[in-house]
């Protein structure tokens, strides 16, 4: 009976994460994001800290601007943000990586036009 609780509980997780998985997107998470450039810049414990509080900042105030003028200025304000957590040098390399990420996501797949346009 013991052994059966305890399979019906693997299965339901399994189940919940399947579920939890498809319903993300292609996206990457702002967590997991963070998380990749921390580890890329290599970060100090206090650096990491900032910039994960930074990004869930400026992630709230993006998603809820109401205008492209409006997103335009928290990219400034974020950048100037991001530079002053950073070293130079790790500042370098974050706009290296920002950089490569908007060319393969502008040279991704285009949408097909719609037919008879």
């Amino acid at each position: 009976m013991k052994a059966l609780k305890i399979g019906f509980t693997l299965f339901a997780m399994l189940v919940m994460v399947t579920f939890t998985n498809a319903q993300s997107t292609a996206k990457e998470s702002t967590e997991a994001k963070t998380a990749r450039y921390i580890k890329a810049l290599g970060l100090d414990n206090e650096q990491a800290d900032k910039a994960k509080k930074l990004n869930l900042k400026y992630e709230r105030l993006f998603n809820g601007a109401a205008t492209p003028e409006e997103k335009k200025k928290y990219v400034g304000e974020y950048d100037v943000e991001v530079k002053s957590i950073l070293t130079d040098a790790q500042y370098a390399k974050y706009k290296e990586m920002v950089a490569k990420e908007r060319r393969q996501k502008m040279s991704g797949p285009r949408p097909k036009p719609a037919p008879g346009k």
